[in-house]
């Protein structure tokens, strides 16, 4: 069995992930764990030996039990956080992602699903308006934003603590 791509150090975290922007008739699909007070975009860690495009539709599947097909990469997220008192650093590939015809007929406008060995703690998934995502608390802060104009071409983004930071400078936590 792979292992996820997550390693803890002396220092923190480093952890590689993969999220998809799934987008049906003007409306966005967002998880939120059930310790969360935040939404986030469904993915999850790539695990070792598989592609991030690979790792986007295994966790879509495992978290909404429905199939997407990833797309086009549109960002490169490295990501520079404290979370639960841990300092993460996490890199993420966005991709967008087309929903299977099965999901926009049948997923519901809100899914939660229960504890499963193999998906993890309960999760709620939400379709959201995305002319009203500046009313929804989601992580990292600048989808807020750019999930209403999602670049042409691919972005590289630096965060510290949510906030953009210059790229040519290392962050500081």
């Amino acid at each position: 069995m792979h292992e996820d791509l997550c390693f803890g150090s002396q220092h923190g975290v480093f952890c590689l992930r993969s999220a998809a922007i799934i987008c049906h008739r003007n409306h966005i699909l967002l998880s939120q764990g059930e310790r969360d007070d935040f939404w986030v975009l469904p993915g999850g860690r790539v695990k070792s030996f598989e592609t991030c495009s690979s790792s986007l539709e295994r966790e879509v599947s495992e978290e909404t039990g429905f199939r997407v097909k990833a797309e086009r990469l549109v960002w490169i997220v490295e990501s520079f956080y404290e979370y639960r008192a841990e300092r993460y650093h996490e890199v993420t590939f966005y991709f967008k992602a087309s929903p299977s015809p099965q999901m926009v007929q049948h997923m519901p406008h809100t899914v939660v699903r229960q504890d499963t060995p193999q998906a993890g703690p309960r999760l709620t998934l939400r379709w959201h308006d995305l002319c009203e995502l500046s009313h929804v608390d989601i992580n990292p802060t600048f989808l807020s934003t750019a999930l209403s104009n999602v670049p042409d071409t691919l972005t590289h983004v630096v965060l510290v603590n949510g906030v953009p930071h210059d790229t040519g400078v290392y962050p500081r936590l």
